[in-house]
């Protein structure tokens, strides 16, 4: 449902915690995103800047969607109510004259997001990433504390106060939810390239947990240093574009982007608090860090090597090493054998010889078996004759 609503329009307080006026106008139109309209609003006594959020659903969705996505909004307002210092504070629900949808109001928070800074000065060099990676790390620490899960955590949701990459704060409280709640039919829209696989479509609820935050924190990363949106699919995740960019990074930082995004959600860390301890140049992992020897990077770029360069070997997988990475068979690693000195009938010829003994036994014994049902076949014939 799409909403034209007129500067002037008034909003008035529902019964929720954390309201910020009893009553509040709607100004100018600022933006739309995958689910809300957002305006900006002004009231006596409002110190600050604050937004309205209204939900806006296609036309052509039955009644009953409507209803049951707007009666997730005091939900969803309970997470700016927090009081998280990383979560955008929120302002409570307002009932919007002439309008289907109640507004989720919450501060405005001044700065760009991290694909706003992405596209204007060009991918995060490896230092600023990791500080990045840390403020988020805090960020997702915050918000598992409390039982909630971001679900969804990408770049247009990470704003950057004054620049500053340590403090980012999460704005768009559209797609966060209550640790291991279910999930109502009528929000399942997230974003396939920024949300882990077992969490796409699922309703139940069983991996609304950290791992699943996880997941996004590894595709950030990998953003923030190439610029390149993950691809939206698991098993391969990366656009050579990106692939690029990860090439002249440190070995550590690629197994920490592999660790992050594997595919199947027990193979990633279960808490944040680990993932901190690796987040920074000193503390990067290695082949020698629990967990991370048999994970290398699935397909490694070189600037030098022309594409047909790269080893077949390099794109095969073995057993669920994850999007980024490739555990490499014994065959494939071991020192290569000298020919034997003595001729030998090619590997590919082999078969061929060794079969076609075989297939003559066959073709006898069956003529063998023919022969014994005519002879037999014979003898009863005379004995009915007789």
């Amino acid at each position: 449902m799409t909403l034209h609503l007129a500067p002037g329009t008034v909003l008035t307080a529902l019964p929720t915690s954390q309201v910020v006026a009893p009553w509040l106008v709607l100004g100018v139109h600022v933006s739309r995103g995958r689910s809300f309209d957002l305006y900006e609003v002004s009231g006596e006594g409002l110190q600050g800047g604050w937004l309205a959020k209204i939900p806006w659903l296609p036309e052509e969705l039955p009644a009953e969607f409507w209803e049951r996505r707007f009666g997730l909004l005091p939900t969803q307002a309970e997470l700016g109510a927090l009081g998280l210092s990383q979560v955008a504070t929120g302002g409570g629900l307002f009932r919007v004259t002439g309008a289907a949808a109640p507004a989720i109001v919450e501060a405005r928070v001044e700065g760009e997001t991290l694909a706003e800074r992405v596209r204007r000065t060009g991918p995060l060099t490896l230092a600023e990433a990791l500080t990045l990676g840390r403020g988020l790390c805090a960020l997702l620490i915050a918000l598992h504390g409390r039982d909630w899960v971001a679900r969804c955590l990408s770049p247009e949701h990470i704003v950057l106060r004054d620049n500053d990459l340590s403090s980012p704060v999460f704005v768009g409280l559209g797609n966060g939810a209550k640790r291991q709640s279910r999930v109502e039919i009528a929000k399942r829209s997230v974003d396939p390239r920024y949300t882990a696989p077992e969490a796409i479509g699922e309703v139940s609820g069983i991996y609304l947990v950290p791992r699943t935050d996880i997941y996004s924190l590894g595709c950030i990363l990998a953003f923030a240093v190439s610029g390149e949106h993950p691809t939206g699919r698991p098993e391969a995740p990366w656009s050579d574009a990106a692939f690029a960019r990860f090439a002249p990074l440190p070995d550590g930082f690629r197994l920490l982007v592999a660790h992050l995004t594997q595919t199947l959600h027990k193979h990633r860390s279960a808490t944040v608090e680990k993932v901190l301890t690796w987040m920074s140049d000193e503390s990067l992992p290695t082949m020698a860090t629990q967990g991370f020897g048999a994970l290398s990077l699935l397909r490694p770029l070189d600037a030098e090597k022309e594409p047909e360069a790269v080893p077949a070997a390099a794109h095969l997988s073995v057993l669920s090493p994850g999007p980024l990475v490739v555990r490499p068979r014994e065959a494939e690693v071991a020192p290569a054998l000298s020919p034997p000195t003595v001729s030998a009938a090619a590997p590919a010829e082999a078969p061929a010889e060794a079969a076609a003994p075989a297939a003559e036994r066959r073709w006898w014994s069956l003529l063998g078996w023919l022969l014994m049902a005519l002879a037999l076949a014979s003898l009863v014939a005379r004995a009915l004759r007789s």
